[in-house]
């Protein structure tokens, strides 16, 4: 055997050891205009962390597990053994199981990210903005980035950033999160929990900080009660 066919033969060796190399190295972090993603689509950040898609929430119990029969948007810890959301969009407007198979999560002209099923909005990025900054047809892409927030990008080379998860949380304040309020506009970071292990929906109580400091308050729902 010469020099040059030991190599290949190393080489094949090696090969088999390991596996052939994925098709792709890409993870799909990235919805753009005209894109959607259906009740079995997933956005991936880059660095493997974090999971956007659908999910019933649910959790075990000493008799078995407990699933809810609906169906949220939501992002994910990727890699703990317990699902663990961190965030929500359509917290108070669930999908159903008759709903799922029309069910889509999609960047709309107008440059809003919808909820729609059948033609109908169950949840808009629009509905719970708290600028009045308007987004315009410039806006090509949502990206769920390596720390957890969902960015609306705009297509100007400045990629500003027209909507965020950060700025409408859930019950959970990811690490780089914002927490605080706009003296500008006078708009205030919330945090509300869920109303419990199987409905996200919002709960009994908040924190947020304000000009007296962290508050941490019960829902006005639910009628106020400061802690």
């Amino acid at each position: 055997m010469t020099p040059h066919q030991l190599y290949v033969f190393l080489g094949l060796i090696l090969f088999s050891l390991h596996g052939a190399p994925p098709c792709s190295a890409a993870v799909n972090h990235t919805l753009t205009a005209g894109e959607s993603l259906a009740v079995s689509d997933k956005l991936v950040s880059r660095n493997g962390k974090f999971t956007l898609g659908f999910f019933q929430p649910s959790f075990v119990t000493n008799s078995g597990n407990i699933t809810s029969p609906n169906w949220y948007v939501g992002i994910w810890f990727s890699n703990i053994s317990a699902f663990t959301t961190v965030w929500v969009a359509n917290r108070d407007n669930p999908v159903t199981d008759l709903q799922l198979n029309q069910t889509r999560l999609e960047l709309s002209k107008d440059g809003d990210l919808v909820i729609s099923s059948n033609a109908s909005i169950i949840w808009s990025s629009a509905t719970v903005a708290n600028t009045t900054t308007a987004t315009t047809m410039n806006t090509t892409s949502v990206i769920l980035a390596n720390n957890g927030n969902l960015m609306i990008i705009g297509s100007s080379p400045t990629s500003n950033v027209s909507w965020q998860s950060f700025d409408h949380p859930a019950d959970v304040m990811l690490p780089g999160a914002k927490f605080g309020w706009n003296k500008v506009t006078g708009a205030t970071i919330k945090y509300v929990s869920k109303k419990n292990l199987i409905d996200p929906g919002l709960g009994l109580y908040y924190f947020q900080l304000d000009n007296t400091g962290i508050v941490l308050a019960r829902n006005a729902l639910f009628g106020m009660e400061i802690c």
